[in-house]
């Protein structure tokens, strides 16, 4: 095996590969990424129990052939070497010769052999294609989501992930949620054979690293497979240099559509930033065990306070419309400043039909993006 390719190419190639192996925490095999040289192109896997990630990329090839190595300490080698190519030449001991393109840099890296790889990981990445969204609109839908998913041990798997929710209509409807507040993207996708009302739910770490390879432009293939049971066994995303294997999350994903008022008895138009500058300051003198604020809606004003039985009071007027009858609402403010963090509107509304009830912001800006989050209760 010998070949050579750009050093900046192959760090980028390296990265969620690495990031995958890094990511085990059970068989020490997974430590090693998967390399395989083949005609004009290298291919590089990187696994752990929750998904697989594989990566390939033309090469200038001089010798067929595959390895395992050490991916973090792979990567720590290219990111350090002079030059713009690297030449990668495997040595009859087992190891391989990794040079600078002058070859004033050297380094030989002990290598495994190949098929002490787990097959089932490296064939878990084919698929038969179901349909299709673009890589702009999921890289989208990731960043507006992922806040929302919970990192708590305690609660059921399924929420950690993202729900996918295909209608036999073409629609496409992201959610995810932490029992405390959820997040709902609709969308649409292109189908490429029988995706009638399928859902299932994929970790949230699996859109972490595919939210990394997407670009703003081309498809976003999805391959969904099926058990013997029907059941979905795991999901596969596939651009034209990046391909992530999921494992999915079992279990009942709540009835996300009965948490959504349809209608909302009181509502405000608020100013994004005014709001967000103004959370922040009031937030400083605000109990840090319930991040507790507290807005009073009035018609024309929304009053924002906080207080501290040890430090003091903080409060805050910000200008608002607001229709409906005026009350007050507790929140724990971070709930609102992650809704915030992630909304690309100036304007939005936030709307509620009790003070105790869940709350709906939403945007005439991104009305396919709406966020409910539950209040915290009247002392």
């Amino acid at each position: 095996m010998n070949f050579t390719i750009e050093v900046k190419t192959l760090e980028k190639l390296l990265k969620p590969v690495v990031k995958a192996s890094s990511s085990n925490k059970t068989l020490q095999i997974l430590s090693h990424i998967h390399a395989k040289v083949n005609k004009n192109t290298i291919e590089l896997v990187g696994a752990n129990p929750e998904y697989t990630v594989k990566v390939k990329e033309k090469a200038e090839v001089y010798e067929e052939g595959e390895f395992l190595v050490l991916g973090d300490k792979f990567l720590q080698i290219i990111r350090s070497l002079k030059g713009d190519n690297v030449n990668v030449k495997y040595l009859e001991n087992k190891s391989i010769l990794i040079e600078s393109e002058d070859k004033s840099v050297s380094f030989v890296l002990q290598t495994i052999p190949p098929e002490e790889y787990p097959k089932q990981i490296l064939s878990s990445t084919e698929t038969t294609y179901n349909f299709e969204i673009s890589q702009g609109e999921m890289k989208k839908v990731i960043k507006k989501l992922i806040k929302f998913c919970s990192e708590s041990e305690t609660l059921q798997a399924v929420f950690t992930g993202f729900l996918f929710d295909l209608k036999d209509t073409g629609d496409l409807i992201f959610v995810t949620t932490d029992t405390k507040r959820m997040g709902v993207f609709y969308s649409s996708y292109k189908a490429e054979k029988n995706t009638t009302n399928i859902k299932f739910v994929v970790p949230a770490d699996t859109l972490d690293i595919l939210q990394e390879t997407l670009s703003n432009e081309g498809p976003l293939k999805v391959g969904i497979n099926i058990d013997e049971d029907n059941n979905v066994r795991n999901v596969v995303f596939e651009t034209l240099e990046v391909t992530i294997s999921s494992s999915v999350i079992a279990g009942n994903f709540p009835n996300y559509s009965a948490v959504i008022p349809n209608t909302v008895s009181n509502y405000s138009v608020l100013n994004k930033k005014d709001l967000e500058q103004a959370i922040k300051r009031v937030s400083i003198l605000a109990d840090k065990e319930t991040n507790k604020i507290t807005f009073y809606f009035d018609t024309d004003k929304l009053d924002i306070k906080s207080e501290n039985n040890i430090l003091g009071q903080a409060s805050e007027k910000i200008s608002c419309k607001f229709f409906g009858t005026p009350d007050y609402i507790s929140f724990n403010y971070e709930y609102i400043i992650d809704y915030l963090s992630v909304l690309d509107a100036d304007e939005f509304y936030w709307g509620f039909n009790h003070y105790e009830s869940g709350n709906k912001f939403w945007s005439d800006e991104e009305k396919e993006f709406i966020y409910i989050a539950m209040p915290l209760r009247r002392s």
